[in-house]
């Protein structure tokens, strides 16, 4: 039997195991960034970039609410950057951990825009929609629980959802930003809803399952 300590899974008797951000045999040099809310110390301790801290820690744009029992709430009004300026070769990976997000309207998890390209992820609007330059959208909406992408493919809850992404390339320039759409005139579709964790990874992830399996136990 496991538990989730900090940000380390670790095994009965106290042998540790790889953190969760590592979880499906990834290196720790594709996990560009990993960011914890949810049991986390302090609100300013899950801003911290938890695969290299110093780099890429979180800039509260304007801060949403900490509970370290459930993370981050968005009401609408905050957003987080992380600095990360995505490379668009539809290469990398994202997975967002979260919980009650509004049903009623476009809202972004996190999500970055320039021009017709995107990345980023939106759990609610007719359906859940992965955006990595080009975008897909999957079957239905999500109020909670783990989306992502790996590549060119969605993942809900660790499953593949929706088909591929049609291939195209886009060279960003803006930083993504949690917790809303980071545009290069305004910032919009701002979440209303909880993050419990955040992984970002200069691959296409490995292991999908493993990992929702890994954020949904912190």
């Amino acid at each position: 039997m496991s538990k989730v300590l900090g940000s380390e899974v670790v095994r009965a008797g106290g042998s540790a195991v790889a953190p969760w951000y590592l979880a499906g045999a990834v290196a720790l040099a594709n996990c560009v960034a990993a960011y914890q809310f949810k049991g986390a110390e302090s609100q300013a301790a899950s801003y911290v970039n938890l695969a290299s801290p110093g780099t890429y820690d979180l800039n509260p744009l304007a801060a949403p609410a900490f509970d370290t029992a459930t993370g981050l709430a968005f009401a609408g009004a905050a957003w987080l950057d992380t600095g990360i300026v995505p490379i668009g070769d539809q290469t990398w990976s994202m997975f967002i951990q979260f919980s009650d997000a509004n049903a009623s309207d476009f809202r972004s998890l996190a999500e970055v825009l320039e021009g017709a390209n995107a990345f980023g992820i939106s759990p609610n609007y007719s359906n859940a929609y992965y955006f990595n330059v080009t975008f897909r959208y999957g079957v239905g909406q999500l109020a909670g629980g783990n989306l992502g992408f790996a590549g060119k493919q969605g993942y809900r809850n660790g499953v593949a959802d929706g088909a591929a992404l049609s291939a195209a390339t886009k060279e960003f320039s803006l930083s993504l930003y949690i917790g809303a759409r980071h545009m290069a005139a305004s910032t919009d579709q701002k979440l209303r809803g909880k993050i419990q964790a955040v992984s970002i990874y200069n691959i296409a992830h490995p292991d999908p399952a493993a990992l929702a399996t890994a954020m949904a136990a912190l």
